[in-house]
């Protein structure tokens, strides 16, 4: 049966650039599942500059801009165009950065909590 909880998103974080709500389910076999949406304001810096240990997938729900990535091990910067709506696939291991076009909405969905992502700051933008 499908179930309609609906789960509050709390604002976790806000500055200068975005703002970001969180929210994190725990089913009863253990399994974690993170959403969270960032919102960027118009005129905002680049978003990101780190990689994880785990995967993320974004939903850019709103606005253009650029996204670039960069394997840490191979070492090769890849710069795309992203105009919502588009899914973002970000392996393990890949730094990334958004550099919006104007303010943008991303949703970014995780199996695991952020502490468990292991970020570690990586420049690209």
């Amino acid at each position: 049966m499908f179930d309609s909880t609906i789960i509050p998103m709390a604002m976790v974080s806000s500055d200068d650039r975005r703002t970001i709500s969180e929210a994190t389910v725990t089913h009863g076999d253990g399994s974690v599942e993170r959403t969270t949406l960032i919102v960027t304001k118009p005129d905002a810096a680049p978003v990101g500059n780190h990689y994880h240990e785990g995967r993320e997938t974004f939903i850019l729900v709103a606005g253009s801009g650029e996204i670039l990535t960069q394997d840490v091990v191979d070492g090769g910067v890849y710069r795309r165009l992203v105009l919502a709506p588009e899914l973002i696939e970000i392996p393990a291991g890949v730094a990334h950065t958004f550099v919006p076009n104007g303010p943008i909405t991303l949703v970014c969905l995780t199996h695991c909590s952020y502490e468990d992502l292991g970020t570690h700051p990586w420049k690209l933008a």
